[in-house]
């Protein structure tokens, strides 16, 4: 650290406080252009997750069984994460472990 304090010390000694100023104007200029690449990032993480909440597809009630009661609307997909129920008799998802819309 001592090194690391003289060696710093030393440059702006030799080169003065416009050298100084030259690398802190580098170092903002770098933290901005972070920052900039950083919210891009979160703009388009927050786009893709947008696009892939997928709509709740229900069946159609199904007809009437022979004691005429009629089975209630089901999901296809999760409402949480999108996936597609592996089955029809799936009560919760494989992928997050939600309830299952209508079960």
């Amino acid at each position: 650290l001592w090194s690391t304090l003289n060696t710093f010390f030393t440059k702006v000694s030799e080169r003065g406080l416009p050298w100084l100023q030259q690398v802190q104007a580098a170092q903002l200029a770098q933290q901005a252009a972070l920052e900039a690449a950083l919210a891009s990032e979160n703009a388009k993480d927050k786009a893709s997750s947008e696009a892939a909440e997928a709509p709740t597809a229900t069946r159609p009630p199904a007809a009437a069984d022979e004691n005429g009661a009629v089975s209630s609307r089901v999901a296809l997909f999760c409402s949480q994460c999108g996936d597609k129920f592996a089955n029809d008799s799936a009560r919760f998802c494989s992928q997050c472990g939600a309830k299952r819309d209508g079960s």
